[in-house]
């Protein structure tokens, strides 16, 4: 879970929901943030005489919320990629039971393929 601080409002995001489901849904909703939030750290009137202080909170919390979002991505890719990496290392154990015929069947590949070129050089 992945927390986003935007002043005094907190929002959650899970690795297994939407971020529209638990962030912000759109402007409307980081501009009412910004203003409660300036208005009880700062008093009452204080956003609506300081706009400037709303468009920056704006740009924070989108910013804040996108790098969530991103982390979150990450996060479940790199739980993806390792639950694929296991699997390829359990595939490739020294003591898998395929892992002898595998070998063995390259091996006489590589046998097949030696000895055609022998018998290519041969005959020139």
């Amino acid at each position: 879970m992945i927390a986003v601080r935007g002043g005094i409002s907190t929002y959650t995001i899970d690795a297994d929901s939407d971020a529209d489901a638990t962030g912000p849904d759109d402007g409307h909703d980081y501009m009412m943030a910004a203003i409660q939030d300036i208005d009880e750290l700062l008093g009452k009137g204080y956003a609506k005489s300081h706009p400037e202080l709303i468009a920056a909170y704006m740009q924070t919390s989108a910013a804040d919320l996108g790098a969530a979002v991103i982390a979150r991505s990450v996060e479940t890719l790199s739980e993806r990629l390792n639950a694929s990496l296991s699997g390829l290392v359990e595939n490739v154990r020294s003591d898998h039971p395929l892992q002898g015929e595998t070998f063995h069947g390259l091996t006489e590949a590589l046998n097949a393929i030696a000895q055609a070129i022998d018998d290519h050089k041969g005959k020139r």
